[in-house]
């Protein structure tokens, strides 16, 4: 991301195709579920490069939904591992 940042334009456009990929995910899950908000986390999805690629993708294929990033940052992923981790504990107990 640095790179891509830096004005490095292979870098950019490796980010620019992956975050084209995100946008086209989100896409269908906007036609699908139409949630009105979508909300990108983790490491990747806070970046500003990915974010704007994905909006604009997500606005070429799908009806105006609002894409934003969460507030976890990169411990998104970590939490969200624990918390399936700790509901299957309780689960498997009960």
């Amino acid at each position: 991301f640095e790179a891509a940042a830096g004005g490095h334009a292979t870098a950019r456009r490796m980010v620019d195709l992956h975050s084209a990929d995100i946008g086209r995910l989100v896409a269908a899950v906007v036609a699908l579920l139409d949630p009105g908000l979508v909300v990108l986390g983790g490491g990747v999805g806070q970046n500003q490069l990915v974010l704007l690629e994905v909006r604009r993708t997500v606005r070429e294929l799908a009806w105006d939904t609002e894409v934003t990033v969460g507030g976890l940052g990169d411990r998104a992923t970590l939490l969200g591992a624990a918390h399936v981790a700790v509901t299957r504990a309780l689960d498997s107990m009960a």
